[in-house]
């Protein structure tokens, strides 16, 4: 079980697991998109504006391209421990927008344009290495119900 470093996604993983056998791992290049001077800004105010900074960092920040560049690192690191495993990944917007650009081929242009809740949206997915179709092996994934 893997998890972001940051305050919600690792409470949100401590709560699910506590008690269980389950390691749970935090791994930083699981985090939100850093978005410098406007970290803790309204999140319907900071995502409005989300599509200027595909690949121009926010001021003091990264740009989303580069936080999905992340999750993407994670995702080449995997083979190497988990090979063949099943695994459940917490996460927030830039995990979910990176598991879809990665694994799911969805361009990063069309993950910005899906509605955010004004709360904002991260994800809890469970990924595998195997076929979908039983005849090529390939990782996937799917969202879990939160």
């Amino acid at each position: 079980m893997f998890s972001s470093d940051l305050v919600r996604a690792a409470e949100t993983a401590s709560v699910a697991f506590a008690g269980s056998a389950i390691p749970v791992l935090h791994d930083w290049r699981l985090r939100e998109c850093d978005y410098g001077q406007r970290n803790g800004m309204p999140a319907a105010e900071l995502h409005a504006g989300r599509r200027e900074h595909l690949d121009q960092a926010h001021p003091g920040g990264e740009s989303w391209q580069q936080a999905i560049t992340r999750v993407g690192r994670f995702l080449g690191d995997l083979p190497l421990r988990w090979n063949g495993q099943r695994i459940l990944v917490i996460g927030h917007v830039a995990t979910r927008w990176g598991l879809d650009h990665f694994l799911g081929g969805v361009p990063l242009e069309i993950s910005s344009s899906r509605t955010c809740p004004a709360g904002g949206m991260g994800v809890v997915a469970q990924l595998a290495t195997g076929s979908r179709s039983g005849s090529q092996p390939a990782p996937y994934y799917s969202e879990l119900p939160v």
